[in-house]
């Protein structure tokens, strides 16, 4: 229990994670907004302004706008000397931003699909010269896509090395981490598939390299922002892979426990059939509906029936192996938990989605465990092997021991049969001479010399 608790209050040190800010930034957070298509900040006209506070969140404001326009004013009391930045820690989807006029940055394509910054922290140099003393305007142009997800933190103003420092660790945290771990399980679900092609009959190894290369599919939907496909289908690629790759967890636990559930296993395949192709056929309003209120909640509770099993398992074998394997998923279940409040919007949507985290831990105990199995079973071949090899010593010296004992019985018998063979032989001849001289004897008829003779044939063939 103590490790559990250690393992969980590890996992929610993240929940107070906070961007390591220099105290020299200007925060841009009081603004005005608009509704436009304009591509600059000369196109906007007349339109009507109303002020907002960053952070802002689109999802109950401006259910069905695609493009926001931010206006707002960088006050400095002075001409700054170095060169500065402007970072904006998190929005949803994409952002350009003029100072006094210029664009100083854009992170990708407006038009379909757009670029995907929904994770990945930006920040643009501000050329010398551009900032002054006194009011400088700012205009921050927001894609979104889905229409009404659009989302804008506030915007930090501050020298560029200062900041660079800050975004440096804050992209390590959201993005690199996410992409060094996916090389990881992708380099971890190899070397499981290289196992499971050596040991086919143990299904699980396959089960579980397929689960790690679906998860590594799903982690590009973090880091991969100018995407191949329309935003419509790529969602739907990471609602499917996140679907996926839970189901085939449950028939991996399945195996790997062992326990024989073929119905549910067969519930489990149809239901994501018949879910996968909703999310490709359905039309956008329908898909973003269906995947949020349907989809990923019964993901979640397969998942949570995933834990459950393996708790149970665990706790009835008392194996260590499932015990880590059942703590690491209730740090998915954590953030599993997070990102469902971050969707319904109970939670800070600024401090994205941590789930890829969780599956991170798990996947990593997992293939921990799986090659100590296998490195098991090695040992345990090896151990036999040895065993084999004796027993096979062992039993060639006792074949050899039983020739040895064959050839003595052999010679016993051979000794035993020269021998009743000699006494028939002195049976029948010594016998015989002794039997004719005692019978010339008994008569009275004894010749000396024909004694003598007889005497000395039997002589003779004792001799022999």
């Amino acid at each position: 229990m103590a490790i559990y608790a250690l393992l969980l209050t590890l996992a929610g040190a993240l929940f107070f994670y906070e961007i390591p800010l220099s105290d020299d930034r200007v925060t841009l957070s009081a603004v005005e907004f608009t509704t436009s298509d304009a591509e600059d900040p000369e196109r906007l006209g007349g339109v009507s302004w109303q002020a907002v506070d960053l952070p802002d969140d689109w999802r109950r404001r401006e259910p069905s706008a695609s493009n926001l326009w931010y206006r707002g004013q960088l006050a400095l009391d002075e001409t700054p000397e170095r060169l500065w930045a402007v970072l904006i820690p998190a929005l949803r989807m994409n952002a350009a931003v003029y100072l006094n006029g210029v664009l100083i940055g854009k992170g990708g394509r407006f038009e379909d699909p757009v670029a995907r910054n929904w994770m990945t922290p930006q920040i643009y140099f501000i050329p010398n010269g551009l900032l002054h003393s006194g009011d400088n305007r700012v205009h921050i142009r927001v894609k979104s896509d889905p229409p009404g997800s659009g989302q804008l933190s506030r915007l930090e103003f501050a020298p560029y090395q200062d900041l660079l420092e800050a975004y440096d660790t804050h992209y390590l945290l959201r993005i690199t981490s996410i992409q060094m771990g996916t090389v990881m399980l992708l380099f971890m679900g190899g070397l499981i598939a290289i196992l499971w092609f050596a040991r086919r009959s143990e299904t699980y190894y396959g089960y579980y390299a397929l689960a790690v290369f679906i998860w590594a599919l799903h982690n590009l939907n973090v880091f991969v922002v100018e995407i191949p496909i329309g935003t419509r289908y790529w969602d739907a690629f990471a609602f499917l892979t996140i679907g996926l790759y839970t189901i085939v967890c449950a028939i991996f636990v399945h195996r790997f426990l062992p326990i024989e559930r073929p119905r549910l296993e067969r519930w489990l395949l149809t239901i994501g059939v018949i879910g996968g192709g909703l999310l490709l056929l359905l039309e956008s309003s329908s898909f973003y509906w269906f995947a949020y209120t349907i989809w990923y909640p019964a993901v979640f509770t397969l998942g949570f029936y995933v834990l459950a099993t393996v708790f149970i398992a665990a706790w009835r074998q008392r194996s260590t192996d499932l015990q880590a394997i059942a703590a690491s998923g209730l740090v998915i279940m954590l953030y599993a938990s997070h990102d469902m409040m971050v969707m319904n919007g109970l939670a800070d949507w600024q401090d994205g989605f941590f789930i890829q985290y969780g599956a991170a831990v798990l996947l990593t105990f997992f293939s921990a465990i799986m090659v100590k199995r296998f490195a098991s079973s090695l040992d345990t071949l090896d151990a036999l092997s040895q065993n084999l090899e004796r027993r096979v010593e062992e039993k060639h010296l006792q074949i050899e021991q039983n020739l040895e004992r064959i050839k003595h019985m052999e010679r016993q018998r051979a000794t035993a049969l020269e021998r009743e063979r000699l006494g028939r032989d002195m049976h029948d001849g010594l016998g015989g001479h002794l039997v004719s001289t005692l019978a010339m004897i008994d008569t009275g008829r004894a010749d000396l010399r024909k004694v003598s003779t007889a005497i000395r044939d039997a002589l003779n063939d004792l001799r022999l």
